[in-house]
This record gives C-alpha cells, structure tokens and sequence, in this order.
C-alpha cells in the first residue's frame, strides 16, 4: 500500500515539477516490494532529445526539486522513502 505522504509528493510532482519543466513529459509512481527499503519509484520521462549535459541537468534539478517537494508536503516524522530514476524512454 502506497503510503499517503508519496501520494501528496506524486500529486506535488504533477502540479509542480512536470508543468515547471517543458523537457520533463510524464511521471509515473511504483509501488515496490516490501523486501525494499523504499515504498515507491517516481519514474520521470523526459524529451529523448535532450542530449547529454541537458539530460543530467534535468536529473539534478529534479533531484533538487523532489526534496524541496519533500519538506514542503511530507510530514517531518514521516518513515516513508523513494527513488526516483530519469530516463528519455
């Protein structure tokens, strides 16, 4: 089960991060085993265009962004973790 605080940064990532970003198309949220320390992937789908220093300047942005999404919409007690890959397919 998808713990609420991921679902409040899923919806933070669709009204945020993706409009603020015209090379970031589409996210989709994974639940994961409970075998794995986190509960849920965010998988980011961006431009396959971008090329090689465009690529990993959106990855640390959206790096960048999840954690202030984090502290602005999860509970400071929060035990709830994620991983989040980028990938142009």
């Amino acid at each position: 089960m998808i713990p609420e605080d991921m679902k409040k940064l899923y919806e933070y990532i669709k009204d945020e991060i993706i409009p603020k970003y015209d090379c970031v198309e589409d996210c989709t949220m994974i639940e994961l085993s409970e075998l794995i320390w986190e509960d849920v992937e965010f998988l980011f789908k961006v431009n396959e265009d971008l090329d090689f220093d465009d690529f990993g300047l959106i990855k640390f942005l959206i790096g960048r962004e999840l954690v202030n999404g984090f502290q602005k919409v999860v509970d400071e007690t929060s035990s709830s973790n994620y991983i989040y890959v980028v990938s142009k397919y």
